[in-house]
């Protein structure tokens, strides 16, 4: 109902393979959000760190590992994003 807001949701499953996680994230999309940082508890125990996807309709989804390196490039996605003039 608002569709100037630029919304980025944020969705973590357990026990879901990564497709149905990304099925969820692009039918966020589809319903409006922005883009969707989406994670599994799944790969935090493969990886032994926090791993989550970054997930838009103007770019392929992004692998990020580690809670810094998620939320610099979380940071760096929107900054890039929110000036494009493609927004």
């Amino acid at each position: 109902t608002y569709p100037q807001l630029k919304m980025i949701s944020f969705k973590y499953e357990e026990n879901r393979s990564h497709e149905q996680l990304m099925n969820i994230a692009y039918d966020r999309l589809e319903k409006g959000h922005f883009a969707v940082v989406a994670n599994r508890g799944e790969e935090f125990i493969q990886y032994q760190d926090q791993v989550a996807y970054l997930v838009s309709k103007t770019a392929p989804e992004i692998k990020m590992v580690g809670k810094s390196n998620i939320a610099d490039q979380i940071v760096n996605w929107m900054e890039v994003s929110l000036n494009s003039p493609q927004v």
